[in-house]
């Protein structure tokens, strides 16, 4: 069976920091969901919320991890949920969707069996503070090991909200680290996406580039682009290798869209 969307032949990914999935519904409904494949970071559920984005998003699959997935708390008197990822898909796309084990409460991978199979890595790494370092650390070996595993027999896309900066400019610890494990596994966006940032702080007293999408595969990504601002969020697009792979990275409360270009073969689900 062949999936398309609106452009011929194409598949959607999008990756949204959502900070809260149930207070931001609408404008995660607003990125047009048809045929996309949507991975949400701060999803702000708690494991026994969970099958909440089935309710929120009904049209899809989703493969949910929370921060307390691992250990699950109460549901009595809990404050608002923390972190947490998923990975969603149009349901009628689920044989050809396998729901992958390895990762943890902060990285979740999914493999669609398409001309040329495709691994998704979601995630959303640790923030930047004291001794976060050893976490962060712990991490990227867990991304490493499933990108290790996979990147034979699958085209790895790694996306979400890596808390860390490619940049030259910025040199923390973290971006040190992340800096490294691109160059070890030769992860690249293929185009020069320049030095825009990708999140803002709410305080208006930084700024950063911290959002990506990254493959194992130079020719995956023909276009990458890093729209206007809107809010407190940038959106960052990109077409790939007859796929068209469209990213909506944000840290935000506000929504707005970027289409992305075409190509012309199709690597789609069939």
């Amino acid at each position: 069976m062949h999936y398309q969307n609106q452009q011929k032949d194409s598949i959607k990914i999008i990756t949204l920091n959502v900070e809260g999935v149930k207070s931001n519904i609408s404008y995660t409904h607003s990125l047009k969901l048809e045929n996309s494949i949507l991975c949400l970071q701060e999803h702000f559920l708690w494991e026994f919320q969970n099958e909440h984005l089935k309710n929120l998003i009904p049209s899809m699959t989703h493969l949910v991890r929370c921060h307390d997935t691992y250990e699950p708390l109460s549901g009595f008197n809990l404050a608002r949920g923390q972190a947490g990822v998923s990975i969603s898909w149009p349901s009628d796309w689920s044989s050809k969707v396998k729901q992958l084990p390895d990762g943890n409460e902060r990285i979740i991978e999914i493999t669609i069996a398409t001309k040329v199979n495709i691994c998704i890595i979601n995630a959303y790494l640790p923030t930047h503070g004291t001794n976060s370092s050893e976490e962060y650390r712990e991490c990227l070996d867990v991304i490493h090991d499933i990108i290790q595993k996979y990147r034979e027999s699958h085209v790895i896309l790694l996306c979400g909200d890596l808390n860390g900066t490619l940049l030259q400019s910025r040199m923390h610890k973290h971006d040190r680290l992340l800096k490294e494990l691109i160059r070890e596994l030769d992860l690249s966006t293929n185009v020069g996406i320049g030095s825009q940032s990708t999140f803002f702080h709410h305080a208006h007293n930084s700024e950063s580039q911290i959002d990506y999408i990254l493959t194992t595969n130079k020719d995956m990504i023909k276009d990458y682009t890093i729209s206007e601002k809107r809010g407190h969020q940038y959106i960052c697009s990109c077409t790939s290798y007859s796929n068209h792979c469209y990213s909506a990275s944000h840290n935000s409360e506000e929504y707005s869209s970027t289409q992305a270009g075409q190509t012309k073969d199709s690597l789609g689900p069939n």
